[in-house]
């Protein structure tokens, strides 16, 4: 019987315009075929995605298995990957996501040596998009320390043991959601700088104003589940911008770039999109069924104080 250590988790909806380089970054893995699994899961395409991914099946030895979220949502979709996943580790990948050939394997390497953490993420790397407006999101991605589950290796018992993905929530921040959850439980989340990965931005500010305003329909619903963990004040477009401008130094001196200036007006964009998702989950009491807080305001503080402490471990 063969043995399965990492499973791939591939979440999709109309990805057709980058799937097929995900897909090829995926298959590139310096890192032996027999040993990966690919659980796609798509959200009701309707481009030319399932086309892709049936033909992508026939042309590569790795198996894959094609599930469907039913309409369910995204947190349905992940969770399909968790029930089926054969591996030790799932890896995560957005179908605008693009490995570097030695990613999966740094992966591995750094999660066996650190038996506290429980998921981890690549490091995003800036790379020219063809556009400006991709160019900008570029620099700003690659200077972000944030773990979301873009690029993102977890311990599949992890996952399991913390009750898998909160099928209630329909949209984004679901691996906000369970991220929060793994750390209450004691493990950690961390960034290994040495895994790399590129993002295919969004190409018009059109798409990236969709892009977040889902997100922070996403996070209305985290704010009614979890008391303290998504501060409005934080989100607002002047701390963004001023946060934008801290981003856009760390971005000119790795870089050189001076487009990297723009990075606090997209930030300001950013926000601005991110505040209209937030008050359109408002107005249809996305979240509002959660009379109470589920987590406390001292847990989450608990589990800040435990990363944290993680941080000082010379092993970490």
């Amino acid at each position: 019987m063969d043995t399965i250590i990492v499973t791939v988790g591939l979440c999709v909806k109309n990805s057709g315009e980058t799937l097929l380089k995900t897909l090829e970054s995926i298959v590139s893995q310096d890192f032996p075929k027999e040993d990966i699994e690919i659980i796609i899961v798509d959200g009701g395409s309707q481009d030319e995605t399932l086309e892709i991914i049936r033909d992508f099946i026939l042309h590569t030895k790795i198996k894959v298995s094609v599930l469907f979220d039913e309409g369910k949502g995204l947190s349905t979709a992940r969770q399909k990957v968790v029930d089926n996943a054969k591996g030790s580790y799932i890896l995560w990948v957005d179908g605008d996501v693009i490995l570097a050939n030695d990613f999966l394997k740094k992966q591995l390497r750094f999660m066996r040596k650190r038996p506290f953490v429980g998921l981890a993420r690549g490091k995003g790397e800036y790379t020219e998009s063809g556009g400006f407006v991709g160019d900008v999101q570029n620099l700003l991605f690659s200077t972000l320390d944030i773990v979301y589950f873009g690029a993102t290796i977890c311990k599949t018992k992890v996952l399991r043991q913390v009750g898998g993905f909160d099928k209630r929530m329909i949209g984004a921040a679901e691996d906000v959601d369970i991220k929060t959850r793994i750390l209450l439980l004691g493990w950690q989340s961390t960034i290994n700088k040495e895994a790399k990965f590129f993002h295919i931005p969004k190409d018009t500010l059109k798409n990236l104003f969709k892009q977040y305003s889902w997100y922070g329909h996403g996070d209305h619903f985290l704010y009614h589940k979890y008391e303290g963990l998504i501060k409005i004040p934080y989100r607002l477009p002047p701390y963004y911008f001023g946060w934008g401008l801290k981003l856009s130094k760390k971005a000119y001196n790795q870089y050189h770039l001076k487009k990297a200036f723009i990075i606090p007006f997209l930030c300001f964009f950013i926000s601005i999109s991110w505040c209209l998702g937030f008050l359109r989950g408002h107005i249809q009491g996305y979240g509002h069924s959660i009379k109470k807080p589920e987590i406390r305001k001292e847990a989450l503080f608990a589990a800040k104080q435990s990363l944290e402490r993680a941080r000082t471990r010379k092993k970490f």
